[in-house]
Parts: structure tokens; C-alpha cells; sequence
């Protein structure tokens, strides 16, 4: 899996170095992205301030999360896939809920 300056995330066989699946949705470059601990999702962040969270079989956005001002440029779904952290150029950290995309805590502090 991979995330591109493209706006795109590939995923791809590693044997033959062809791309199985392609995601499009983000508006701007992709700067992360990742499976869930049960690959049924993939998560990915953007330059464009979005969180996504993909279904991983159809390729098929299944939420857009919105809570960042900046660029999201780390996200990481918990070991049992339940939350997601992010980390933005805002200088915020935000807790969500993999489960229903809601916003659980801001992490301020960074300057």
C-alpha cells in the first residue's frame, strides 16, 4: 500500500510490481496511509485536510473525516482498530472513532 503526491493510494503485488487497486478521492496529496489490524479498511491523510477511511474490497470511500484546519500528515489506526490518531500541521493531535468517524479528543499543545 502506498500513498502518492499523485492525490491516489496504490495497492500493489509485490511479486510482479503491478497495482491491484487504485483509490481516488483526496483533492490533494495523500501523505499516509495504512490498513486496519483486519485489512477489511484502509485509512489514508492529505494535504487536502481530510481523514479517509476506504473499504478495502470496492476501493469505495466509506467516511470522510473533517476536523483538522491543516494537513493531516500522520494518521494510525489502534491495535484492535477501533480508534485512529492523527497528527496535523495544525498542531493538533485528534482521537477518533474508526467505528462512527466521530471526533473523540483534541490533543493541543504543540506551537
Amino acid at each position: 500500500l502506498s500513498a502518492s503526491a499523485d492525490f491516489f493510494i496504490y495497492e500493489w503485488d509485490f511479486i510482479n510490481g503491478n497495482i491491484i487497486k487504485k483509490f481516488t478521492g483526496h483533492t490533494a496529496s495523500v501523505m499516509c496511509c495504512e490498513y486496519s489490524p483486519t485489512r477489511n479498511r484502509i485509512l489514508s491523510s492529505s494535504k487536502d485536510g481530510t481523514l479517509r477511511i476506504w473499504h478495502g474490497d470496492n476501493c469505495e470511500v466509506k467516511q470522510v473525516l473533517r476536523g483538522h484546519m491543516d494537513w493531516i500528515t500522520k494518521c494510525k489506526f489502534s491495535p484492535d482498530g477501533n480508534r485512529i490518531a492523527t497528527v496535523s500541521w495544525d498542531f493538533n493531535a485528534i482521537i477518533w472513532d474508526a467505528r462512527n468517524g466521530n471526533e473523540l479528543h483534541t490533543l493541543r499543545g504543540h506551537s
